[in-house]
């Protein structure tokens, strides 16, 4: 189907149907891009023929008031969009005030999240790590959490992928962050060399960077 019949797409977590250009959930705030957990593209006549056998099997409404119901809908939602989007982009999704936020969350060993990524999704967390990639659109950060030995030699990092909700700016590589979040799952990548990666993903939703690169 060509785009200019895609109305938006359907949120994965909530169901909620979103205008094409929202690249978070109107409703929950969940990342429309991920390909872990895809969105549904919600198309014109596919959504007109639902609405159509729904109202046609209630015998509730007459075609004319079908069309003006879908109407008035698809307009409501390209408004939606078009109040939300800057403000999802530039704010935390979540509404908790981060001391409560901060007070709630805890620090999981790296080992037993990693082990039972699935068991801890939804919880609130804590973290810090050394910044070792950073990809600007959609705002993703790897970082190493790591603890240095005394001799601040790190033999085997232990990596988690952050996806960013947090409004606090840009981060560079090597900066060191300090993190609060939800555990989202695991989360597959492929690395320099081609073999695929699994790793705990973290919805970040405050963030401080503690020590920029170059700073001893």
């Amino acid at each position: 189907m060509k785009d200019d019949d895609l109305l938006g797409y359907r949120c994965p977590t909530c169901k909620t149907i979103n205008p094409k250009h929202v690249k978070y959930c109107v409703h929950c705030g969940h990342w429309l891009l991920d390909d872990t957990f895809k969105a549904e593209p919600i198309y014109r006549d596919t959504y007109l023929k639902q609405i159509r056998s729904y109202t046609t099997k209630k015998k509730r409404f007459s075609l004319k008031t079908f069309l003006l119901v879908a109407g008035i809908l698809f307009a409501s939602l390209v408004l939606i969009g078009s109040l939300t989007s800057h403000s999802l982009t530039t704010s935390p999704v979540t509404t908790i005030p981060f001391e409560e936020f901060k007070a709630t969350a805890v620090d999981l060993p790296y080992d037993e999240l990693a082990r039972n990524t699935e068991k801890y999704k939804g919880t609130r967390v804590h973290c810090v790590g050394d910044v070792v990639q950073v990809i600007e659109n959609p705002p993703v950060l790897r970082i190493n959490v790591a603890k240095p030995k005394p001799d601040k030699f790190i033999l085997n990092p232990e990596i988690v992928w952050i996806t960013r909700k947090d409004s606090a700016g840009r981060v560079l590589e090597n900066d060191t962050v300090e993190i609060w979040g939800t555990v989202k799952g695991p989360r597959t990548y492929r690395a320099v060399l081609g073999q695929s990666i699994t790793v705990p993903e973290i919805e970040s939703y405050y963030l401080v960077v503690t020590r920029k690169v170059g700073d001893k």
